[in-house]
């Protein structure tokens, strides 16, 4: 699977997650609220420190297309800090709210990436270096950080790791492992 392929599943799973958080409720909110955290800080982090660069030298417009989304990363962030501290809440009609505003504002910035960020980074590239970042991707999402991190710069290689080797300790520490 090359690297925008694998960005392209994450883009479904996580939509698949925010219909699971809106169909169930009660407890089984914090379980799903919980794996959105986790899917969207992995996928973030390993778009940032692998994937924007990449778009930023090669593709057209890519330092105008990268400053957007990690502006959007950045408030996809925000958002994700706030709902971390309310994991245990997330049955709750406040946090359910919150997930809404994130859901909108994650699929708006899915629909510029699949709409003009990849397409823009495909052309630019050959499918043997698509191919091997698709490697890197799958090797950095083992120890990319699993929690948000709204108040660091956009994650590179080094703070990717060392915010995700953090997250893991603390993940196993609260008992969201998985």
């Amino acid at each position: 699977m090359d690297g925008i392929d694998l960005l392209l599943k994450d883009h479904r799973e996580v939509e698949q997650l925010f219909a699971s958080y809106e169909a169930e409720e009660g407890e089984k909110r914090q379980e799903i609220l919980a794996d959105i955290i986790r899917e969207l800080s992995i996928h973030s982090a390993i778009e940032e420190a692998y994937v924007y660069p990449l778009i930023r030298r090669q593709a057209s417009k890519g330092e105008e297309l990268v400053d957007e989304s990690e502006k959007e990363h950045q408030k996809v962030k925000e958002s994700l800090g706030r709902l971390d501290r309310k994991v245990d809440k997330a049955h709750t009609q406040e946090v359910a709210n919150q997930v809404e505003t994130l859901k909108k504002n994650v699929m708006h910035h899915v629909e510029e990436e699949e709409t003009e960020v990849f397409p823009s980074f495909r052309s630019a590239v050959s499918q043997k270096e698509l191919d091997e970042l698709g490697k890197q991707l799958r090797e950095a999402k083992q120890s990319a950080p699993t929690r948000p991190h709204p108040n660091q710069p956009s994650a590179n290689v080094l703070t990717s790791w060392a915010n995700g080797l953090l997250d893991r300790a603390r993940d196993t520490v609260a008992g969201r492992t998985r």
